[in-house]
């Protein structure tokens, strides 16, 4: 079995772009990959064209020998970029690797851990915007997630601060954290994400405000 081909599929995603990969072969098996990062979408699927030229003839299943052979075959190995369009076109042959051998690639990797996974839901505020609506908006949209099945919920109550936070902007992201932990109740997991926006010292005096919220974790 050989690679012929590599096509990108550049799919747009509410606020940010996603980028999928097919790898083709000669035997008209198929493997999928997942090349996104943003902000670097389309730069992503032009390096995903300059690796396919060096990859077509290539056996698939040797996916160890296609990973080295692309990464020591470079001078900037440790870059992200370079890493993510490899790292997908190493998740397509192992899907192509799967299904030549007809089990799914957990078997692959040595069989499966557990029979369920957890969770969190993730927009689940879409209709909201801190800054726009109120606190109490998200707390009708945390409830509403609860009703419909929800047992996590993980969303950035930062609104549109970055790098710090005026004193009247903590009171608000507070005031929000805590009618949606009134909301949903002790038993839901609450989680937020600061999208890497403060420094320690800024993260570590919001973490402690946070202690009271019981808080399941803090991205």
């Amino acid at each position: 079995m050989k690679i012929t081909d590599i096509k990108t599929y550049l799919v747009e995603a509410h606020r940010r772009n996603w980028v999928f990969i097919e790898v083709e072969t000669d035997e008209g098996v198929t493997g999928v990959g997942e090349a996104t990062i943003e902000p670097f979408e389309r730069t992503m699927v032009t390096l995903i064209e300059d690796y396919k030229r060096t990859v077509i003839g290539k056996d698939p299943s040797a996916i160890e020998y296609l990973w080295e052979d692309r990464y020591r075959g470079q001078f900037l190995r440790s870059d992200l970029l370079v890493n993510v369009a490899l790292s997908a076109i190493e998740i397509a042959c192992w899907d192509i690797k799967g299904k030549v051998l007809g089990v799914p690639c957990y078997e692959l990797f040595g069989g499966p851990c557990r029979e369920t996974v957890p969770f969190y839901g993730n927009y689940w505020f879409m209709k909201t915007r801190m800054g726009s609506t109120s606190v109490g908006e998200y707390a009708e949209s945390a409830a509403r997630a609860v009703e419909n099945g929800f047992r996590a919920l993980k969303w950035s109550p930062f609104g549109y601060v970055a790098h710090s936070m005026t004193p009247e902007q903590e009171h608000v992201t507070m005031e929000c954290v805590r009618r949606v932990r009134e909301a949903v109740g002790p038993d839901v997991h609450l989680m937020v994400d600061a999208h890497g926006r403060f420094d320690l010292p800024q993260a570590k005096r919001l973490a402690q405000r946070f202690e009271e919220f019981d808080l399941y974790f803090m991205e």
